[in-house]
């Protein structure tokens, strides 16, 4: 048995399928299926169920947790002796949220890459829950998103706090001192702009509308924080998103145009750093995260 076999085995496992674990591992399907023969061979049992999609015997179960188990330990001792030997080489593959990436993880990664110019890294935008699911299957090594009850089987270390704002444009006429459950009050008959319920800027508008006590008059709803924030400067209606998005992405111009509303409830929520329970966390990967802690001050 080879330390290969117990990686394309828990590759079949995880995808249930020859082509596409071989897909995965680079290798060809006539490969793959010597490894698992020669597997059941050297055990004795048979460990799938050739059918479409293939399943795993009880002899295949147990055999996973095994090989499960050994691919950490592997992957573990793999990073410790490339600390040890100072071998700064590889791929960091960091999972963060569309908007959020293109806001923080430039700057991390320029400061990251003047001090590990041997390690690349590899960016996966997807929604938080995409990339639970990458983080779960090892399909990234470092989840950067909102904290969930989900993230309980990781470790995880808090980044920062992000904050939801309520823009509004001038021409409605809000006083710019009121507080956002003030000023939000006032707009049950102005228009909004507002992202998709999905998104949680999104959720967490519709939430403080409703405990303003009105329905709003969605005179635009998008997918794109972006349109909104465009829209929103252009006096088509008010719209509520990250703090940190609004400061990045509108020029001083746009934000003469608007107002800036916080609320003192509902509207903050943690993101975090998130990765696997492995024995040994690679040096270059601790590193990444403390200049995210570093960059957001």
């Amino acid at each position: 048995m080879n330390f290969l076999s117990m990686e394309y085995f828990a590759a079949v496992a995880k995808h249930r399928n020859i082509t596409k674990a071989a897909g995965e591992l680079h290798i060809t399907q006539q490969t793959l299926s010597a490894h698992i023969a020669s597997l059941e061979k050297e055990l004795d049992c048979k460990l799938l169920v050739r059918k479409n999609p293939l399943e795993l015997t009880y002899a295949g179960e147990s055999f996973l947790r095994y090989a499960e188990s050994f691919n950490e330990q592997l992957r573990a001792l793999k990073n410790e002796f490339c600390d040890i030997t100072d071998d700064q080489r590889g791929k960091i593959r960091v999972g963060v949220a569309h908007t959020r990436g293109s806001l923080i993880i430039p700057r991390i990664v320029e400061a990251f890459s003047v001090e590990y110019p041997g390690i690349d890294i590899e960016l996966m935008e997807r929604t938080n829950e995409q990339l639970i699911a990458l983080l779960r299957d090892g399909g990234i090594d470092l989840f950067v998103g909102r904290a969930s009850e989900d993230l309980r089987e990781f470790n995880v270390q808090p980044f920062y706090a992000e904050e939801i704002v309520m823009l509004v444009p001038k021409t409605l006429g809000v006083d710019a001192q009121l507080s956002g459950e003030e000023a939000l009050g006032q707009l049950a008959d102005a228009p909004f702009v507002l992202c998709k319920p999905q998104d949680i800027a999104g959720r967490i508008a519709r939430l403080l509308i409703k405990q303003a006590g009105f329905q709003p008059r969605e005179a635009v709803l998008t997918d794109s924080t972006r349109t909104m924030l465009s829209l929103c400067t252009r006096g088509v209606g008010a719209c509520f998103c990250p703090a940190v998005q609004a400061k990045a992405t509108l020029s001083r111009a746009d934000l003469r145009k608007v107002d800036s509303f916080s609320f003192s409830r509902d509207s903050r929520y943690q993101i975090s750093f998130a990765y696997p329970k492995i024995p040994y966390l690679r040096q270059a990967l601790k590193r990444f995260m403390d200049i995210g802690l570093e960059v957001m001050g």
